[in-house]
C-alpha cells in the first residue's frame, strides 16, 4: 500500500498525540522524573531465565548487524519485553546519562506508564514500528535521545518483545526505523523457524529468486494434510489473505502429495489462485519421516532449462506480441516497462531479454522495490559513502545502480518505490550519473533499465503517486 509523505508524517503526529494523551492520563507531567520500575536482582534473574530463548535468538540475529554497521557508532540496541521490561542490550552505553544509567540496565521499565512517550513503550501501546524523535518524548528526562521500535510477533501474531535503536545523537527516522523492522522481521521468522522446525513442513515464498533468503520472504508452517497452523506477517501481505488455519491446496494450484515432493532447498515455482506466482523452497521436519504413500503420482520436478527469448511463448498470442515488441527494442537505449500480475513470470522474461541482448556477459541486477523497506529503498540503490548517516555501513556502498554497470538493472514491483527515490533514479536516466547518499561525487553508469508493476501507472500518474 502507497502512503505518501504527507499522510504518513500525519499517521505519526496521532500516535505522538494518543501518546501523549495516555502520559497525562497516567497522571505524568512533563517534569515527572522517569521512574523505570527496577527490579530487584531475584525477579530480573527469573525475568531473564524465562527469556531465555529470545534472548538468544535475537543475540543470533541482531549481533552481524551491531558489529557490521553499528559499531563504530554512539547506538544502542535494546531488547524489551511485551511489559517494556529490558532484557538485553548491545553496543556503548557512553551516551546515557549517570542520572539515567538505571534505565538501561536489565530490568528497567520503558512502559508509558513509568516513563512516557518513548519507543519501546510507545511501539508496544500502538502496537506498530515507531521512530520518537528528542522533543516527542513526553518526560524532559528522556529528551536527550532518540529512537525507533518494532514489535517482534509471536507464531500466534501476539507481541512478545519489541527492539529498539536508541541514541543521544542524531538517527536518520527513515533508516533507522527501516533496520530495525528488518531486524525484528529477521527475529521473529527465526522464533518461528525454530519452534517447528523438527515437527512440521515450512513454506518460504517470495516473488523472485534473489529475496528468497531475505526477511520480507513469506513463510507458511504446515503438517502432512496441508493444514496451515501460523504463518508470517509477510504470508499475509504476498497472499492477499490470512492464511492460518487454512488448508495450503486453497492458496496454491498444486495438491499436497505433488509439494511434499519437491526436492528440499531448491527453489520451484507454485501458482496461487489469483494468478501470482511465487519461487518457493521447501524445508521438512527434521524429526518427522515423511509418509507419502501415494508420492509417485506427483510430477517430478521438472529440470531447469536455459532462458530461450522465442521459445517463453509457449503458444501464449499475447506473451508472443510482448516478445516480439521487446526484441524490436532490445538494442535501443529506451527503458522498457513489464505490466503484469505479481509472480507471472516477469522475471524469467526480463532474464531472457538480457540473455539475448549485446549486455548478455554483463551483470543483470534485479530488485524487488516492494520487498525492501521504504526506509531502504533510497541507499540501497544509489549507494552511500561512509559515514553518510548514523547506522551506515562504515566501509560505505556502491549501490544496486552502479553494481548494474554496463549490464542489465531490473526493478520489480516499481509502483511501490516511494516518490523521493523516483525523483533521484529520474535524475539517473536524465544525467546517466549517480550520486550516493553523502557524496558529493557523480559516477558515471551505463545500464539498460527494465521495469515491471502490477499497478496501473497511469492512474497513479493522475493520483500523484507516481511521476
Amino acid at each position: 500500500m502507497l502512503m505518501s509523505q504527507s499522510s504518513a508524517s500525519l499517521v505519526h503526529d496521532i500516535i505522538i498525540q494518543d501518546s501523549w494523551r495516555r502520559c497525562r492520563d497516567f497522571g505524568l507531567s512533563h517534569q515527572t522524573r522517569p521512574s523505570f520500575g527496577q527490579l530487584p536482582n531475584a525477579e530480573v534473574s527469573r525475568l531473564l531465565e524465562r527469556h531465555h530463548g529470545l534472548v538468544q535468538t535475537t543475540h543470533q540475529e541482531v549481533l552481524p548487524v551491531y558489529e557490521n554497521i553499528l559499531s563504530n557508532s554512539n547506538c544502542l540496541i535494546l531488547l524489551a519485553d511485551p511489559q517494556g521490561q529490558l532484557l538485553k542490550s548491545w553496543g556503548a552505553q557512553r551516551f546515557v546519562e549517570s542520572s539515567q544509567a538505571q534505565g538501561f540496565m536489565a530490568g528497567a521499565s520503558w512502559s508509558e506508564r513509568g516513563t512516557g512517550t518513548n519507543a519501546i513503550g510507545t511501539a508496544l501501546a500502538c502496537e506498530q514500528a515507531i521512530h520518537i524523535e528528542p522533543d516527542e518524548h513526553f518526560l524532559k528526562a528522556n529528551r536527550f535521545m532518540t529512537g525507533s521500535a518494532s514489535p517482534i510477533f509471536d507464531a500466534d501474531r501476539r507481541i512478545i518483545a519489541v527492539l529498539d535503536v536508541s541514541s543521544d545523537s542524531f538517527l536518520p527516522p527513515s533508516h533507522t526505523l527501516g533496520m530495525v523492522k528488518m531486524m525484528s522481521q529477521s527475529v521473529e521468522n527465526r522464533l518461528i523457524l525454530d519452534q517447528f522446525r523438527d515437527s512440521h513442513y515450512q513454506l518460504i515464498f517470495n516473488t523472485g529468486l534473489n529475496n528468497l533468503d531475505s526477511q520480507w520472504a513469506g513463510l507458511l508452517i504446515f503438517d502432512e494434510s496441508g493444514q496451515i497452523l501460523c504463518a508470517n506477517r509477510r504470508a499475509d501481505n504476498l497472499l492477499g489473505t490470512t492464511p492460518s488455519g487454512a488448508s495450503i491446496e486453497t492458496l496454491f494450484k498444486c495438491p499436497i502429495l505433488q509439494l511434499l515432493s519437491e526436492t528440499e532447498a531448491r527453489p520451484f515455482a507454485l501458482h496461487a489462485f489469483g494468478n501470482n506466482r511465487f519461487q518457493c523452497l521447501l524445508k521438512r521436519p527434521t524429526r518427522k519421516p515423511l509418509k507419502l504413500h501415494s508420492v509417485q503420482t506427483a510430477q517430478a520436478p521438472v529440470a531447469p532449462r536455459s532462458l530461450d527469448l522465442e521459445a517463453i511463448s509457449l503458444g501464449d498470442a499475447k506473451i508472443e506480441k510482448a516478445v516480439n515488441q521487446a526484441q524490436r527494442l532490445l538494442e535501443k537505449d529506451i527503458p522498457l516497462l513489464i505490466h503484469g500480475e505479481t509472480g507471472v513470470g516477469k522475471e524469467v522474461f526480463v532474464k531472457a531479454l538480457h540473455q539475448a541482448s549485446a549486455r548478455a556477459g554483463q551483470p543483470l541486477i534485479a530488485v524487488n522495490c516492494a520487498a525492501i523497506p521504504a526506509e531502504l529503498v533510497e541507499a540501497e540503490l544509489f549507494g552511500y559513502e561512509r559515514g553518510a548517516f548514523t547506522g551506515a555501513n562504515q566501509k560505505g556502498s556502491i549501490g544496486l545502480i552502479r553494481k548494474a554497470d554496463k549490464g542489465t538493472l531490473f526493478l520489480d514491483e516499481v509502483g511501490d518505490m516511494p516518490m523521493p527515490v523516483q525523483a533521484r533514479l529520474l535524475r539517473v536516466l536524465q544525467e546517466r550519473c549517480v550520486q550516493p547518499l553523502g557524496s558529493s561525487e557523480l559516477y558515471p553508469v551505463d545500464i539498460r533499465l527494465i521495469s515491471a508493476t502490477n499497478r496501473s501507472l497511469r492512474d497513479q500518474v493522475q493520483a500523484g503517486l507516481f511521476r
